[in-house]
């Protein structure tokens, strides 16, 4: 399991506890897809790509500024600077599976922090929380070189996806209907960052 019972409850208590929620998320299927799982169930705040670089620093401050959020979501973002955590004064909670690093005023879950070799995506862990998209977690970690656990109940819920005898993630990127997906997923969020919000 990729994040304990009690991490999961947690970001789920976040998650329905805010009414403004803002979310910062990578330019990856796997972002993409996280970012989606949370804002789908929440049905409310603001998406925020980051394109520049897989780095959250303080110049993206003024987002907040614009958006007065009530908690602020990182999503499969690889760094995060202290003099940003610093200056946010409403919670924040980082969800990811690169590093881990160590940083002060946040909420972070990152299965890397208990096992190195727990390299979940970003997209499977907030599945655990929302339980809910199937099709999207599936997504998202299998961009991310992960066959999820629950591929066989996506493949029982979505038949001709998936097929039985693909197990790899190369062979689903490369050879199946999911495949197709997760590359039109790749081209939509490519270009400016307003054409990807629409």
């Amino acid at each position: 399991m990729a994040l304990t019972e009690k991490q999961a409850s947690e970001i789920k208590e976040f998650l329905d506890n805010c009414r403004n929620p803002l979310f910062f998320y990578d330019d990856d299927q796997d972002g993409l897809c996280a970012f989606l799982q949370l804002y789908r169930y929440k049905k409310e705040g603001h998406g925020i790509i980051i394109k520049s670089s897989p780095k959250l620093e303080k110049m993206f401050l003024r987002k907040i500024e614009e958006t007065n959020p009530d908690v602020v979501f990182i999503l499969d973002i690889a760094t995060v600077d202290q003099e940003f955590l610093d200056s946010v004064k409403v919670p924040v909670v980082w969800i990811d599976h690169h590093g881990p690093y160590e940083r002060r005023n946040v909420n972070y879950y990152n299965p890397r922090v208990q096992n190195q070799e727990d390299n979940f995506p970003t997209s499977y862990l907030c599945y655990q929380v929302v339980k809910q998209d199937l099709w999207i977690a599936t997504l998202g970690s299998v961009a991310d070189w992960h066959v999820p656990e629950f591929i066989n109940e996506f493949r029982e819920k979505y038949p001709g996806l998936v097929d039985d005898d693909f197990k790899s993630a190369p062979e689903i990127i490369f050879d199946s209907k999911l495949g197709k997906l997760i590359r039109i997923f790749s081209f939509v969020i490519k270009g400016k960052t307003q054409d990807v919000l629409k």
